[in-house]
């Protein structure tokens, strides 16, 4: 398998998860162990991890350790790499050398054999481990679980946890068993259709007055050109704990208004664009 089969993959699977709320996703391809190289991985399931780290170690601590590995076990250490910046980095669509011993474990395509986990896990690293993750943390390694197996073609039961694997050597990731995160990911596969979800009670606050004040009717249609662009950006917060309904209802409208204008209006649509600085 050449280095643009596995491009083509990884690109496909970045759109995946940007698609269940991923911020940010960045290829960071290398050759896979043994023969499998660059796209050797005939993936049916993914498999989550967790590092030994602190924030306080900085954004990505043992990124480097994941890809070049160490003397006794060598890199990719993983398949994919998520940071405390909560971006997803995508590292390796070949053999990674996450899982060690185990198995097997059967998942809705198949069963992976003993000790052989390699080509059938999308394994995930995930900085943390030590301290409590944040919200925000928690959602964006549910957002990458769902988007790995959605882009599988397969559901949440695909989705093991390192202890899955290896119960007698392995332990969950911080706080969360087998079913908490296949819950957890279940529900970011069901609630695709409602980006405001995870607001917090401030952030929905300060969103309402935004959208508010973009939703004046005494405002010409052409402010909600700009409007699309400051929404895109605000979704961006995301965390949970407040009734997004009424919230989404205006983001839907305001998004609604703005495909209007530029289907109907096109030369309408730059100006605003252009009058907003965009």
């Amino acid at each position: 398998m050449s280095r643009t089969a596995a491009l083509t993959r990884a690109r496909s699977l970045r759109e995946a998860l940007l698609d269940h709320g991923v911020r940010a996703v960045s290829i960071e391809l290398m050759q896979g162990r043994s023969a499998s190289a660059w796209n050797g991985g005939a993936f049916i399931g993914c498999m989550g991890h967790h590092t030994v780290s602190r924030p306080s170690m900085g954004d990505t601590p043992v990124l480097s350790l994941c890809k070049t590995g160490r003397s006794d076990v060598p890199g990719p250490l993983c398949n994919g790499y998520g940071g405390y910046d909560r971006i997803a980095r995508i590292i390796c669509m070949g053999y990674a050398n996450h899982p060690g011993y185990g198995g097997p474990v059967t998942v809705e395509k198949g069963t992976v054999p003993k000790n052989n986990a390699r080509p059938y896990f999308f394994g995930w690293e995930m900085e943390g481990g030590i301290e409590k993750w944040t919200d925000a943390m928690h959602d964006f390694m549910d957002s990458c679980f769902a988007g790995t197996v959605d882009w599988l073609r397969v559901s949440e039961r695909s989705h093991v946890e390192h202890k899955t694997w290896a119960p007698t050597r392995k332990i969950d990731r911080l706080n969360v068993n087998l079913p908490d995160a296949r819950a957890r990911i279940a529900a970011v596969l069901e609630g695709e259709d409602d980006p405001m979800a995870r607001l917090t009670d401030q952030q929905m606050a300060k969103l309402e007055r935004m959208l508010d004040a973009w939703i004046d009717p005494r405002e010409g249609i052409e402010e909600y050109a700009r409007d699309s662009w400051k929404i895109a950006k605000v979704l961006d917060w995301v965390t949970k704990d407040s009734d997004p309904d009424d919230i989404m209802t205006k983001a839907q409208f305001v998004v609604m208004q703005v495909r209007e204008l530029r289907d109907t209006n096109p030369k309408l649509y730059q100006e605003a664009k252009a009058k907003a600085g965009l």
